[in-house]
């Protein structure tokens, strides 16, 4: 069907509803289109600043675990961490060695990665009121944390995003 004899076959008023409806269609489409991004974007960066946080918060309660090789501390604290989303932790010492795992992470896993390194906290003992500061060369890390959390959450998040937009959109 030739879409220039479909046009001329149109009446006046069925040209004015056309010509004033297909633009506020692709607006529409448009405006749904960038807040659907958006909302996209906001997910997968909360599912990259909880898996950060996350990395970091082990990082420092792991130290002392660490520091002293107590492998039963760490285990402790990663099972009380696997909650939710999480779908594996690992802690390496400095030399690469795993020390505690848990959850089973592959290669192929559908998880994102984050990591953060274990340092060991320096304490102040400089007496600044009598001596300048001393100056500060950061400790190197005693092992890393990493933490894997499962990308079936923000998947889920997502479709229900899109289908929540496409119901308030059609509505």
């Amino acid at each position: 069907m030739d879409i220039g004899n479909l046009w001329r076959r149109l009446s006046i008023t069925q040209h004015i509803l056309v010509l004033s409806l297909t633009p506020m269609l692709l607006l529409f489409l448009a405006i749904f289109s960038f807040l659907l991004s958006a909302r996209l974007d906001d997910l997968a960066d909360m599912q990259r600043e909880r898996g950060d946080l996350l990395a970091k918060q082990l990082a420092v309660a792991s130290e002392f675990a660490v520091l002293t090789g107590d492998r039963d501390q760490l285990r402790a604290l990663l099972t009380r961490s696997a909650k939710g989303l999480v779908a594996g932790i690992r802690v390496w010492d400095r030399h690469g060695k795993l020390l505690a795992a848990i959850g089973h992470i592959t290669s192929d896993s559908d998880a994102d990665r984050f990591e953060a390194a274990i340092q060991i906290t320096p304490i102040d003992v400089d007496d600044t009121l009598l001596s300048a500061p001393a100056a500060r060369i950061p400790p190197p890390p005693i092992g890393r944390v990493e933490v894997f959390l499962s990308r079936d959450g923000i998947v889920s998040s997502r479709i229900n995003a899109v289908s929540v937009s496409l119901i308030v959109g059609l509505s």
